[in-house]
């Protein structure tokens, strides 16, 4: 088991006086920000408006508050929330306080909400109002739990001290930062479980200041932008998005969740200049009546993930954003920002755009192939890689430690290769590969012809169990408004691009749209279990 207060190699990480003076801590990040710009926005929702100092002392209070609750260094703290300005301050008062943050994810069920908490160790919980119902049945059945707190969303928020600590922050003196840093766990999070029961990543002050470091080489941001903070922040890209304002002192524009409508309106009248979004969120703002109405010339770039987009799809978005530059960016939440595809690389109909782009300065990528040696140029193999942005590890997972994270690089469990010019692709993920009369088949490749049907609005690969061949290729398609396509259509339009055994054997249309976790990657397990049960059926 890795520790809240240790290393990976199980030294302690020492008190305050080591972490003095900190080279790499998140609360450095908002200290940094204060001084340099006090009476600057910091965060922004609806009509409440915090500057960089008044976030300072807030976050001090709050640290204070969560001390007074008995936390000591290294224990953990939960929250429960949707996107608000008081997770905001608490991204940097759970730490300032000794503490780690564990965001969950507020659209896992309760039995899974509660392995989180179990497996977290968490004493204390906070949820919004929204959640904070739930909060309590989760620490009535939790054996961790002491108790369920309300997240103020603001200050001004009447409430009881005893169960607000953003009330009992206005009556408590600002401790000083406890000086957690370097190689400190700062964030406990727990991946989105595409692939099963999610697991904690433990993210240091240094894994963290560093993805900020590598996302700023991206963003190309200064302290005169405004950041549109709409990914979750219970995930890696809204965790960065939000630590990242904090290192070039922006303005965080935070909105709840995705509404394209409202998305469209903030862009206008907030003149946001950056947003990172995933390409589903993309494809509802282009097809959104309001694109034609709102002028967003003001959205400089837009930095995207979860999925590549396709050549069509950026086409529509071009058409419609002329104005915004677009940075794809791949990586994982155990290892931070590995690879962008940066503007210039944007070329349509060029095959670069089916990258992920090359790898950051300071990361390292190369290609296992199935002997663990490194892969020439071209050849398919797992990505591997390493960096400072690597988290330290899983929680209470030793075993899978052992296998992923192997002599300072992570196996990162996707499929790819790197070509001449050192730009990365990533193919697909292992566990999603079918071997069909064995034969590698890899679903994103049978999914990318897919989509380019004129038919097709979205498609998903999984294999399905066959006498014959061990496993089979099967597709999952949603149809656009209104178009019409077959099985045997969409299978010959497979086989005028892919080889007879990649080209699915049986299709499953769906109505509605194709499940999928809150970064936007297909749930394809879902997908797996629901054509169990019809088979079944």
């Amino acid at each position: 088991m890795l520790r809240a207060d240790s290393t990976a190699n199980g030294r302690r990480s020492g008190g305050q006086q080591r972490h003095a003076h900190s080279r790499f801590s998140v609360t450095g990040l908002l200290t940094a920000a204060a001084a340099a710009r006090p009476h600057g926005v910091a965060v922004r929702q609806g009509a409440r408006a915090t500057t960089w100092s008044d976030l300072a002392d807030r976050v001090a209070r709050l640290a204070g508050a969560l001390r007074t609750l008995g936390l000591a260094p290294g224990e953990r703290v939960a929250v429960l929330s949707t996107n608000n300005d008081a997770f905001f301050a608490l991204l940097t008062a759970v730490p300032w306080a000794g503490g780690v943050l564990v965001p969950l994810n507020t659209r896992l069920a309760e039995p899974e909400l509660l392995a989180c908490l179990e497996d977290s160790g968490s004493r204390l919980l906070l949820a919004e109002d929204d959640h904070l119902p739930l909060a309590r049945e989760l620490a009535d059945q939790a054996s961790c739990v002491e108790r369920a707190l309300r997240l103020d969303a603001s200050d001004h928020v009447a409430g009881d001290a005893a169960n607000s600590p953003a009330v009992a922050a206005r009556r408590s003196s600002p401790p000083a930062d406890q000086g957690r840093g370097d190689e400190d766990a700062a964030v406990l999070c727990y991946t989105g479980g595409t692939t099963g029961r999610p697991k904690g990543v433990v993210l240091t002050h240094r894994s963290i200041v560093t993805s900020c470091l590598q996302w700023q080489g991206v963003a190309r941001l200064s302290a005169d932008d405004c950041l549109l903070l709409v990914a979750p922040m219970f995930h890696l890209a809204g965790l960065t998005n939000s630590y990242g304002a904090m290192l070039v002192g922006g303005t965080a524009e935070i909105l709840e969740r995705f509404d394209p409508q409202q998305v469209l309106e903030t862009i206008e009248t907030r003149q946001v200049s950056y947003a990172v979004l995933v390409p589903a969120m993309i494809r509802a703002l282009v097809r959104h009546p309001d694109i034609t109405r709102r002028d967003v010339s003001c959205l400089a770039r837009i930095t995207y993930g979860g999925s590549p987009i396709s050549e069509s799809e950026l086409r529509e978005a071009l058409t419609y954003l002329p104005d915004t530059a677009f940075v794809q960016i791949y990586g994982q939440t155990e290892a931070g920002i590995t690879a962008a595809l940066m503007p210039e690389d944007h070329v349509v109909g060029r095959k670069r755009l089916r990258s992920a782009g090359r790898p950051l300065p300071g990361v390292e990528v190369r290609i296992l192939d199935a002997d663990g040696d490194s892969a020439p140029p071209g050849t398919w193999g797992e990505i591997c890689t390493r960096s400072p942005g690597l988290a330290q590890g899983y929680w209470n997972r030793p075993a899978e430690n052992a296998e992923t994270f192997r002599d300072g690089w992570l196996h990162t469990g996707d499929i790819g290769y790197l070509d001449d010019e050192g730009f990365l692709y990533v193919v697909d993920r292992a566990k999603d590969m079918i071997i069909s009369g064995g034969e590698n088949v890899y679903s994103v490749e049978v999914e990318q012809v897919l989509d380019a049907h004129p038919a097709v609005a979205e498609s998903a690969v999984v294999a399905v169990p066959s006498e014959r061949w061990g496993e089979a290729v099967h597709a999952v398609v949603r149809l656009k408004d209104g178009a019409a396509a077959s099985t045997d259509a969409l299978i010959a339009h497979c086989r005028e691009h892919l080889a007879g055994y990649k080209c699915p054997r049986g299709v499953t249309f769906r109505s509605t749209p194709l499940p999928r976790n809150p970064i936007g990657k297909i749930l394809k397990r879902e997908l797996r279990r629901t054509l169990r049960e019809d088979e079944a059926c």
